[in-house]
């Protein structure tokens, strides 16, 4: 595959998403925005599969069907393997590929390859098929009673059937696997591209210690790919959705703010992570992290393949029992499985039915079924709740609120089904002022993260201070923040809500923060006072005019709340001296006024408060206090 370099005169550098089941690459575009790009086969979601079958090895989604009838040659799963003995994995990736072994300590995988047919030896002549060879020094025919003599090249001898080329086994660990798929995702970028990569950033799960790291940089160094960063996950997701365009606020979905409580819901095939992320100026500090093994796109896979499995049954009298035990019901097994990830993606994409058809699932007997939105929400309304209730977990470990969430980030393929977007609107509650990140492609976000990364990092010489600086800038660590929130109360306010909130909670220290206020006309002096604030919540009224059934009133509805600070800790108090600006014969009105208040929090926590009125030489002079 060839094509026109779409990067003339910038820099060729990618973004790798890996995952345990499904890969994606991204380039930037002409328009110099994160592009996730196609392989050879047209594939974005590239799947983590390499096959054996006789001298061919297939790579990615060709890979994958031959888990119907090459399965013990398939090797899937490695990516979770780096890294680890075979003593610490404790499960299969897949009951149906190439089974785990010990390779000198690694896990790894044996297959049965063809050998290449061997070459005669030297100085032989190689007897010409169909032609028997004879004995030297026997006639042709006998002579007695005159028969003719009979050649031997008009009477062939039966031919035999070819001799099956010889196979041997090959083994390879999982660093090796990794490799060999690296270097295929780094073939479809160059061919992509039109030249080869400068450098990669590569997405892995925070949670990976060092060994994982340091299996998958020797891995991707292997296939020749120049690793400028291996970046957590989350922090990639909320690049990404940075990168590929800040949302718009509709009537229905309020734009979240700059600083913000993200939640990333990424749920891969095997493990749904939840990362609970605070974001103030661009700084990325973790509140809460929870992996759920078990719940992702294997478990939706897993409930399709069961309905899809008792449809067949019932309507063929053909017995298909799951999990397979015989190996006609594990091959079944395998072409549903690959079935209902068509009939999964379509889902995903559209809002009508989804077929699901295989041909001579089992004893002969076709399959060819449908499934709607309506019955496939209700196949999965138990999996739904099971992530609302991980979600709750995940939001009371960090002592957070719901309704302190400005934005919920979905991760994964598997993520973009609706049912999961519409249980945790339900969860959040209707008048919640979360953003749910509808209009992102969930499947692309890690990899698009991953090459805004890397074209930063590539802009920078190594050896410069921001280089490293920027290489960890994405990376979700724990830093020294802000436990409370700071904001300003003013005269008047009765209540023990703080209006104005300064510096949230869970901001990385040091911090600053400048506010710019308006002035009531006429004003000729302003003050403040400066508080440390707890988070609350506080129940709004029902609206008016709106009569519950009679059923409706039976049930305990939920109240509505919203997230609100209240006045914890004084710390102190600012008057500003206002100078009306000078009057001039062109402006009918006298132009507005304003103040500037700045908070600064050290390192150590230390809080100083500075206020001027803003004018336009800039000669407002600050008043201050410390504590």
């Amino acid at each position: 595959m060839t094509s026109t370099p779409v990067l003339s005169g910038q820099r060729a550098i990618v973004g790798i998403n890996l995952g345990n089941a499904y890969a994606s690459i991204a380039v930037i575009n002409k328009e110099g925005k994160p592009h996730c790009i196609a392989n050879e086969d047209g594939e974005r979601q590239i799947a983590c599969a390499i096959s054996y079958a006789g001298e061919e090895v297939y790579i990615g989604n060709q890979a994958k069907p031959h888990l119907v009838k090459n399965a013990q040659n398939t090797i899937l799963g490695f990516r979770n393997l780096l890294g680890k003995k075979l003593s610490d994995v404790t499960s299969q990736p897949n009951s149906t590929s190439a089974p785990t072994i010990d390779i000198n300590g690694e896990p790894g995988y044996t297959v049965q390859i063809l050998l290449p047919a061997p070459t005669p030896a030297q100085g032989s002549t190689p007897a010409r098929s169909g032609t028997p060879a004879t004995k030297r020094g026997t006639p042709a025919a006998s002579r007695r009673g005159g028969t003719p003599a009979i050649s031997a090249r008009s009477t062939p001898a039966p031919t035999r059937p070819p001799s099956p080329p010889p196979s041997a086994p090959k083994s390879l660990t999982v660093s090796e696997a990794s490799s060999i798929f690296l270097s295929a995702l780094k073939r479809s970028a160059e061919d992509f591209l039109g030249k080869p990569i400068e450098g990669a950033v590569i997405s892995v799960p925070s949670h990976w210690d060092t060994e994982q790291l340091e299996a998958l940089r020797r891995a991707a160094e292997a296939a020749g790919i120049s690793v400028l960063q291996l970046a957590a996950e989350e922090g990639l997701a909320v690049l990404g959705a940075e990168a590929d365009g800040p949302l718009e606020s509709t009537p229905t979905q309020a734009k979240p703010p700059h600083d913000r409580t993200t939640l990333v819901v990424d749920m891969g095939a095997s493990t749904l992570t939840l990362s609970l992320l605070s974001i103030k100026q661009s700084l990325i500090h973790p509140l809460g992290y929870l992996t759920v093994p078990g719940v992702g796109g294997d478990a939706i896979d897993d409930i399709l393949v069961q309905h899809f499995a008792k449809e067949f049954t019932k309507k063929t009298k053909v017995a298909l029992s799951l999990p397979a035990q015989t190996p006609e019901d594990q091959r079944a097994e395998a072409k549903l499985r690959l079935a209902v990830e068509f009939t999964k993606r379509t889902l995903s994409a559209s809002s009508g039915a989804a077929a699901c058809s295989v041909e001579s699932l089992k004893d002969g007997m076709d399959y060819s079924g449908t499934l709607n939105r309506l019955r496939f929400d209700v196949l999965l309304a138990t999996f739904y709740a099971r992530i609302a209730t991980e979600v709750n977990k995940v939001l009371n470990t960090a002592a957070i609120n719901k309704e302190s969430v400005d934005e919920i980030l979905l991760v994964g393929s598997s993520a973009g089904l609706s049912g999961l977007a519409e249980k945790l609107e339900l969860f959040f509650g209707e008048n919640s002022k979360v953003s749910i990140r509808s209009d992102l492609n969930p499947s692309e976000l890690i990899a698009k993260g991953a090459v805004a990364q890397a074209e930063l990092l590539i802009s920078l010489p190594k050896d410069s201070p921001l280089h490293d600086a920027f290489a960890h800038a994405n990376e979700v660590v724990k830093v020294i923040a802000t436990a409370k929130p700071i904001g300003l109360v003013f005269p008047g306010s009765n209540d023990n809500v703080i209006p104005v909130v300064l510096v949230p909670s869970e901001t990385p220290l040091p911090a600053r923060r400048i506010v710019r206020l308006a002035v009531a006309s006429g004003a000729t002096r302003v003050g403040f006072e400066v508080w440390e604030g707890n988070h609350g919540l506080k129940e709004l009224p029902k609206p008016e005019g709106v009569k519950a059934d009679a059923e409706e009133e039976d049930e305990e509805e939920e109240p509505q709340r919203e997230a609100i600070v209240t006045r914890s800790e004084f710390l102190g108090a600012l008057a500003v001296d206002i100078t009306p600006p000078p009057a001039t014969k062109n402006k009918k009105k006298a132009e507005p006024v304003h103040i500037e208040v700045k908070v600064d929090v050290s390192a150590e926590g230390s809080v100083s408060v500075a206020s001027r009125q803003v004018k336009e030489d800039n000669s407002g002079n600050w008043v201050s206090f410390s504590i």
